[in-house]
C-alpha cells in the first residue's frame, strides 16, 4: 500500500511554468523555421529571375550584333518600356492586366516575333508584390531620358545584390519590398545612344 502511495506521488503532471517553457521553445523553433523557409523561397525566386534576365541580355546582344539594332520600337502606348517575351506568357491576373508585366508596361507580339527570329529567351517568372500595391513579373526593356536603353528587373526582398554583370541597383520609393535593378544595354554593347535604331 505504501509502495502504491509513493508511486502516486511521483506521477504528478507538468506545472504551468514547465508547460510555458515548452510552448516558448516550440514558438522559437517555429519562428526560426519560418524565417529559414522564407529566405530559401526568396533566393529560389531570385535565381529564376536572374536566369531570365541573363538570357534576355544575351538575346538582345545577339540581335544587336546580327542586325545592328535590338529591333525594338517604343510606341507612345508602351509608356517608355515594354515587357520582354510572348504576350501569351502574361495572362491577366488580379494585380496585372493581360500582357502587362509592370504598371503600364505591356508585351508586344511584333517585337517578340522579331526577337524570336534571332533566338529564344526565358520569361517564366512569378508575379510578386514590389510594394505599395504594385506587382511585377518577367523582364522589362526601357528607353530612358538619358538616351540609353536598359534591361530592367526586380528581385524579391530589399537590399539584394543585382548580381549580373553591368547591373546596378536603383533607389526607388515605389519598391518597398523588392530591389529594383537595371542593366545599361547601350553601355554594355559599347554603342553611342544614337547607334540604336528602333525598328518600325
Amino acid at each position: 500500500m505504501c509502495y502504491y502511495s509513493n508511486m502516486h506521488k511521483h506521477n504528478r503532471g507538468f506545472t504551468i511554468v514547465e508547460l510555458l517553457i515548452v510552448i516558448v521553445v516550440i514558438a522559437i523553433l517555429a519562428s526560426i523555421t519560418l524565417v529559414s523557409y522564407s529566405g530559401i523561397r526568396e533566393r529560389a525566386h531570385n535565381v529564376v529571375i536572374l536566369s531570365a534576365v541573363d538570357s534576355w541580355v544575351e538575346l538582345l546582344s545577339a540581335s544587336y550584333v546580327l542586325n545592328g539594332t535590338v529591333a525594338i520600337n517604343f510606341a507612345p502606348d508602351h509608356g517608355g518600356g515594354i515587357c520582354l517575351g510572348d504576350p501569351a506568357d502574361y495572362p491577366a491576373i488580379s494585380q496585372l492586366a493581360k500582357n502587362e508585366c509592370y504598371p503600364d508596361y505591356f508585351a508586344d507580339q511584333e517585337i517578340q516575333d522579331k526577337l524570336s527570329s534571332v533566338g529564344n529567351a526565358s520569361m517564366k517568372t512569378y508575379p510578386f508584390d514590389i510594394g505599395n500595391g504594385n506587382y511585377t513579373r518577367g523582364v522589362q526593356y526601357t528607353f530612358e531620358g538619358d538616351g540609353h536603353a536598359y534591361v530592367h528587373y526586380d528581385l524579391v526582398g530589399t537590399g539584394q545584390k543585382c548580381a549580373l554583370s553591368g547591373a546596378a541597383s536603383i533607389g526607388d520609393t515605389i519598391n518597398t519590398k523588392s530591389t529594383d535593378c537595371k542593366i545599361d544595354m547601350t553601355e554594355k554593347l559599347g554603342g553611342h545612344p544614337l547607334d540604336f535604331n528602333w525598328a518600325n
